[in-house]
């Protein structure tokens, strides 16, 4: 046995399982990450929203795939896609792996690299509690974690009625020990090295005549990404969904580079309590 597989073998011994609404069974790091990815993905339904259509035959790349619950919902709505998920965190890929092998039956290839606007390799900060939160641009500064602090406000927001009327009446600064606690314990890091590629080599090197759907969930990697994207290879996205980290300028930015590109554009946050972060659709 390969030291890869026997890593593989105790990766599948030690995660934990949760059943989704639609009956399949997850493999999942921490509950966190998990509740997370079920309200925007499942819940929330931010990858159906703004005019976005997905249907069957389509080729969808899923760029930021985690563990793999965006490809599990195509897989609960679709009969027929081809579909590319590429997450470069090599023990979030392994649960993407598993889930994937368990559940999928799309036309389906995993990517174990990130992408960039050029192929190579790089360091992430990987977050073992909160993988969504892994990035190959780590951040540490005063407003990043202010943006952390504010965003578990409004994870305990979202826990009841009694925790929501709180967090509205009382200061934000009053919540600053259990908030910076969480904080410290959830954005524990380890650095990680991981293989980069470009959309468009991957374009190239599979061979796809069109993309009807791209997602892109990568924690500030955005803006390198669409900049990997050679003109030429433009046309062939037909639909965009780009989740923005930097705030109303970084959402200014993408805008940009989708209009010159021919697309219609719009923008929500992605929380309404969370200043920072946005989801930015395109459609022709």
């Amino acid at each position: 046995m390969s030291h890869a597989q026997w890593e593989k073998d105790q990766l599948a011994k030690l995660v934990r399982y949760a059943t989704l609404p639609s009956g399949h069974e997850i493999a999942y790091d921490s509950q966190a990450n998990l509740e997370i990815l079920r309200r925007e993905i499942l819940d929330d339904r931010i990858y159906q929203n703004r005019g976005i259509h997905i249907g069957n035959g389509d080729c969808i790349v899923d760029v930021g795939a985690n563990i793999g619950m965006f490809v599990l919902l195509l897989n609960e709505i679709l009969e027929d896609a081809r579909v590319l998920a590429l997450e470069p965190i090599p023990a979030t890929y392994a649960l993407l792996e598993i889930n994937c092998h368990r559940h999928n039956r799309l036309q389906l290839k995993l990517f174990n690299c990130g992408l960039s606007r050029e192929a190579g390799e790089t360091d992430f900060d990987y977050f073992p509690l909160t993988s969504v939160a892994s990035s190959m641009f780590p951040c540490d500064s005063p407003e990043f974690r202010r943006n952390s602090r504010r965003f578990i406000l409004s994870e305990i927001r979202s826990r009841g009625a009694l925790l929501s009327w709180l967090v509205g009446v009382l200061p934000e600064w009053s919540w600053f020990p259990l908030t910076e606690t969480i904080r410290r314990i959830y954005q524990r890091r380890e650095r990680v090295r991981c293989r980069l590629e470009t959309l468009s080599g991957i374009i190239e090197r599979e061979q796809l005549d069109r993309i009807d759907l791209l997602k892109i969930d990568t924690e500030g990697a955005e803006h390198e990404i669409l900049a990997g994207i050679e003109s030429g290879y433009w046309p062939l996205i037909k639909q965009a969904i780009v989740e923005v980290h930097d705030g109303l300028d970084g959402v200014r930015s993408v805008l940009d580079t989708l209009k010159t590109r021919g697309f219609q554009t719009s923008y929500e946050k992605l929380l309404p309590t969370v200043d920072h972060l946005y989801v930015v659709y395109a459609t022709r």
